[in-house]
């Protein structure tokens, strides 16, 4: 049974499962599970592009655009959690990086809820923001736990065939 014959439900309550002890609050333990799921159903990560990051995040932030500010922060932390050999290989900016960005489009992505009095959740973001290490971690150490499970062998291959063949 691969990714796609797996049920949203399925998925969701194994990786919930194996990371309960991993993360806390709860707020947060549920919103990094989600991520995980909607990663597995659409693995299409904004980290491959022409434009450099810096400006990528400054014109989300420029445009009000919430929702690309959050994709991107969670890129970064399934990035660093799930392949963090992509984040240290020589053609790469560095982990430092990343982490640094990661918190920065959360942080950003916090500045628009309170500049244009958005009707998301300012605790959760800032949250986010604050155990981005934490929470990288975590998906690793997911990762470690279901390694060789079919689930995980299906989403690694999806992702090495979509955008991620940089990865190798």
């Amino acid at each position: 049974m691969g990714v796609v014959a797996t049920t949203k439900t399925e998925m969701t309550d194994m990786f919930y499962e194996n990371i309960k002890d991993l993360i806390e609050p709860e707020d947060v333990k549920e919103y990094v599970v989600s991520m995980l799921v909607d990663i597995a159903y659409n693995p299409d990560l904004p980290i491959r592009h022409e434009t450099p990051d810096t400006v990528i995040i400054s014109k989300h932030f420029e445009n009000n655009d919430f929702f690309e500010l959050m994709k991107r922060g969670d890129s970064y932390l399934f990035l660093l959690g799930w392949f963090p050999k992509y984040t240290t290989r020589r053609q790469s900016p560095g982990k430092e990086f990343y982490f640094n960005w990661g918190i920065s489009s959360y942080n950003f992505a916090l500045s628009l809820i309170h500049q244009n009095r958005l009707e998301h959740d300012p605790k959760l973001v800032s949250k986010l923001a604050n155990s981005f290490y934490n929470n990288t971690q975590a998906v690793y150490s997911l990762k470690k736990r279901l390694s060789g499970n079919e689930i995980v062998l299906s989403l690694e291959k999806r992702m090495e065939e979509s955008n991620m063949r940089i990865i190798k």
